[in-house]
């Protein structure tokens, strides 16, 4: 039998639809992800234990590395969901592994 554990997935790192546009993060986006939280912090703090009155840039942007790093080691998949129609960002939504398996992780809305 093979070890889930050495499987490798082959996750696309963009995704486009007529509305929406699914984009692996990038460390360039964290002042947009920034402005997505403060703007939606009262509703997203007592579900996303990461989001508290401190959250800077910097914050942002270890967050943003953070997700590049989990996605180059095929540990976890998060996209950024950016509208096509240029209303901006919204969301996030991603894969992680678990227990060897890929399952949906978590669907944030920002």
């Amino acid at each position: 039998m093979i070890d889930p554990a050495l499987i490798r997935l082959a996750v696309p790192a963009r995704l486009v639809t007529a509305r929406l546009e699914l984009r692996r993060d990038a460390v360039e986006d964290a002042p947009a992800v920034l402005a997505a939280v403060r703007a939606s912090h009262a509703d997203l703090a007592p579900w996303l234990s990461w989001i508290t009155s401190g959250y800077d840039l910097a914050e942002a942007t270890r967050g943003q590395r953070r997700a590049i790093e989990y996605w180059n080691a095929g540990d976890s998949f998060q996209w950024r969901l950016w509208s096509t129609t240029g209303t901006g960002g919204a969301g996030a939504t991603g894969a992680a592994r678990t227990r060897g398996l890929h399952r949906l992780h978590r669907l944030a809305h920002h």
